[in-house]
């Protein structure tokens, strides 16, 4: 369902691609959020429309929500931003999600 979808850290911190460099769609961000994911992030350059968080029933039956976020990977501000979003993720609804086109991205 996802290109290249990774367990970076079981439970918190999830990693992959979309297709061409597309934001994740409807579908995908459904699966994400019924497997627990609570936030998105999306680094590509093109393509990303803000959209408000998305609810579901996650597999445990519980309600879930998740948020998805655009930051650009390619500048300070940007990585600084989305590990503020990371670390807030992580305290208040769970795992977390990075689509990314290659890790080489982090390099600044």
């Amino acid at each position: 369902m996802i290109k290249d979808f990774q367990t970076t850290i079981s439970g918190i911190l999830y990693r992959g691609g979309s297709r061409g460099a597309n934001p994740l769609s409807e579908a995908q961000l459904q699966h994400l959020c019924e497997e627990g994911v609570g936030h998105a992030i999306y680094t590509y350059d093109t393509g990303f429309k803000k959209a408000p968080a998305r609810t579901c029933t996650m597999k445990d039956g519980r309600p879930g929500k998740i948020e998805y976020s655009y930051f650009r990977f390619l500048d300070k501000k940007g990585i600084e931003d989305s590990m503020a979003a990371t670390k807030e993720t992580c305290r208040s609804m769970g795992a977390f999600f990075l689509a990314l086109k290659t890790f080489t991205q982090f390099r600044v």
